[in-house]
């Protein structure tokens, strides 16, 4: 039966009258092509091919019992010539192995985006498509893509975060379980962990408790390591406060929350440059903590950590605890001195939301939520109670296996 095999050169060699061709891709497995014919057009590797014959064992195989099948080619025709190295190097040898890697990436990413959609697929939730270009953009703290829009004339924001929307889609649906894995925008810094169009996932959960939403997270932290075939269990992952690292790394978190408790933002400044927070004159309550955290703590977590302890005022979307509303129901899952997680029950109260959001508008300008109605009006639609799960995939993905950004995203930006 005549076959037809089509595919990149990856290999060509000379033998007497006969010339063999290696077809497929670099680093997996190729199907030797077998021409006594000669070829039809100059070849060389990199170029594609489509060759045409019968399947066979060549005298070598069969007497070595290799079992190896190859195409004993009646025809083979060149139909795209490789005139510009795919990947520059010094030699064809190290431009195959940087497509091999950029092959195993493209494949792996597959993978791990098939995981987390077949684990919340199989949980009973709904993948939903929000809006990429917005009105407002909202749902984190960060600087954002700005235009004008032709058709009206108004300002639109490339987003920042689902999270707004996907609220919104419950509240308008009665879904009580939703999520979407899709592209996020923000124009800030780019370095080895940070690039300003990244991928993310975010779920939400109606009536999930913490250890459930702590569950749920280390499932989909376990299927992503898997799939990157990255050395890490994140089944159990250890749990520690806000107020035991700041104790652990000489910090007063009981002083802090005293200053916080009588309301004395230059009390609590003049502290912040005890510990070395220089730039605290600059900063709100929130803003100070954080920046503790990112200058104390996170520098000396290298495995996986479980973070809660956090103030509502650090979290201003999220619930507070019922035990003590200074406090917000969240956690964050910390790795190699970044975060990599957050999670929170998230404020569904639309008075409570309303009181926070201003709040907020207080902090550092540059950080400062944007006010936005949409979540306040889907609160009054009636939300329930529900737990909301982020994870930003490229920087967890280029964490786990030791790669800068840029390594694992398919198409960086070009600097």
């Amino acid at each position: 039966m005549t076959e037809v095999i089509r595919g990149q050169v990856t290999a060509l060699r000379e033998s007497r009258n006969v010339t063999f061709l290696d077809i497929g891709l670099p680093g997996e497995a190729s199907t030797q092509v077998v021409s006594k014919n000669g070829l039809e057009q100059p070849t060389k590797t990199g170029d594609i091919v489509e060759a045409t014959g019968e399947l066979g064992e060549t005298e070598l195989s069969v007497r070595r019992g290799l079992g190896q099948i190859s195409l004993f080619a009646d025809s083979v025709q060149t139909v795209a010539t490789n005139d510009r190295p795919r990947w520059p190097g010094a030699d064809t040898q190290e431009r195959y192995e940087a497509q091999a890697e950029y092959i195993d990436m493209l494949r792996r990413r597959h993978t791990m985006q098939r995981n987390l959609h077949d684990t919340l697929d199989n949980d009973g939730y709904v993948s939903v498509d929000t809006s990429i270009l917005q009105k407002t953009a909202s749902g984190a703290a960060a600087r954002t893509f700005d235009t004008v829009a032709n058709f009206d004339g108004r300002a639109r924001h490339l987003r920042i975060a689902p999270e707004i929307d996907l609220k919104v889609v419950m509240a308008l649906s009665g879904l009580e379980r939703v999520y979407e894995l899709g592209r996020l925008f923000r124009n800030e810094g780019i370095d080895t962990r940070h690039h300003p169009e990244f991928t993310n996932i975010e779920a939400y959960t109606a009536y999930q408790t913490r250890d459930e939403a702590v569950d749920l997270t280390e499932r989909l932290l376990n299927g992503i390591a898997s799939a990157q075939g990255a050395n890490y269990d994140f089944t159990n992952i250890p749990k520690a406060s806000v107020a035991e690292l700041f104790h652990a790394h000489d910090v007063n978190f009981d002083k802090i929350l005293s200053f916080i408790d009588a309301d004395d933002i230059e009390g609590l400044r003049a502290y912040a440059v005890t510990v070395g927070i220089e730039d605290a004159d600059s900063k709100g309550a929130s803003g100070i903590i954080d920046a503790i955290i990112k200058r104390r703590v996170r520098p000396t977590v290298d495995a996986p950590l479980i973070v809660d302890g956090y103030l509502s005022d650090q979290l201003p979307l999220a619930a507070s605890l019922k035990s003590d509303e200074r406090f917000a129901d969240a956690f964050q899952v910390m790795l190699k001195t970044a975060e990599m997680v957050k999670a929170y029950q998230e404020e569904v109260n639309p008075n409570k939301l309303r009181a926070k959001l201003i709040r907020q508008a207080g902090e550092d300008v540059e950080d400062a939520f944007r006010n936005d109605t949409r979540l306040i009006d889907a609160c009054e639609m009636g939300l329930p109670p529900m737990y909301g799960i982020g994870i930003g995939l490229d920087n967890f993905t280029a964490t786990i296996t030791g790669k800068p950004t840029r390594k694992v995203i398919p198409m960086p930006i070009d600097l």
